[in-house]
């Protein structure tokens, strides 16, 4: 089930709360359910962010949940299944989409680009997301990086017998 957040509570903050009310609602769960939160750094949403990004962290693993996070913006998992040259990337999501816009002729942050949405881009994402997933025990992974790769690893780890990732 995917839960999307309010425009007004995307904030890592609010994430734990409205995760909390879904898991509640869906107790009990069966031994290959789980809990993943996704969200990303977004540095130019305040100075207020970082500390909420970690705290989100430590809040969900202790609750056994998963977390996915990408940083600076959930765009790099986009810009993976397209491209691996992450050069152009700073600290900021303009610059990610930037990049997106130039490796496809254009970006809508509202849709996802239809490269994206194929087994060959998934799977070249995934690799090169855990390839550059330098630190993997840190809580968040390094500039131009995203985790949720993970999420997509245990989806096909726990797919139903016969389906193919």
């Amino acid at each position: 089930m995917y839960i999307r957040t309010d425009a007004d509570a995307s904030a890592p903050k609010h994430l734990i709360g409205k995760a909390e009310t879904v898991a509640s609602k869906l107790h009990p769960t069966g031994p290959d359910d789980e809990i993943w939160l996704v969200f990303d750094v977004d540095r130019h949403s305040g100075s207020t962010r970082m500390p909420q990004v970690f705290q989100a962290s430590r809040d969900a693993s202790q609750r056994g949940w998963n977390v996915a996070i990408s940083n600076p913006c959930f765009e790099v998992w986009l810009l993976l299944h397209v491209s691996n040259d992450l050069a152009r990337v700073n600290d900021y999501a303009d610059s990610v989409e930037a990049a997106l816009h130039a490796e496809l002729g254009g970006y809508k942050k509202c849709r996802t680009p239809i490269q994206c949405l194929n087994a060959e881009a998934l799977s070249l994402a995934m690799a090169r997301a855990r390839q550059g997933d330098t630190d993997p025990e840190s809580p968040l992974p390094g500039l131009a990086g995203t985790r949720v790769y993970r999420l997509f690893e245990s989806i096909f780890r726990n797919q139903a017998p016969g389906l193919n990732a």
